[in-house]
């Protein structure tokens, strides 16, 4: 049960989840989301803390359905988080 998560990742010294991919045909999103179309779509819980989902701003109406916490990808400044990183597109995304 969600209820049961904060417990769960405690016990197994998890201090987040991340979850990546398209909302549909993702159990593992699906869970956290409900049924909806967000794609691409991040999910980060932190341990203690209520979940966020990144989405597209295109899917921002889908995405507000979940009733999540949000974070719109467009609202970062991908360039300048590259540049940042050193032009390592790992680190970026980071």
């Amino acid at each position: 049960m969600k209820t049961d998560i904060d417990r769960l990742m405690k016990d197994a010294n998890l201090d987040s989840l991340l979850v990546i991919g398209p909302a549909g045909h993702n159990p593992y999103m699906t869970y956290f989301t409900g049924l909806v179309h967000v794609t691409p779509g991040y999910l980060l819980k932190k341990r203690d803390h209520s979940p966020v989902l990144f989405h597209g701003s295109m899917e921002r109406d889908e995405a507000a359905s979940t009733g999540l916490q949000l974070k719109n990808l467009d609202d970062y400044d991908h360039l300048k988080l590259l540049e940042e990183a050193g032009g390592d597109p790992i680190q970026a995304s980071a």
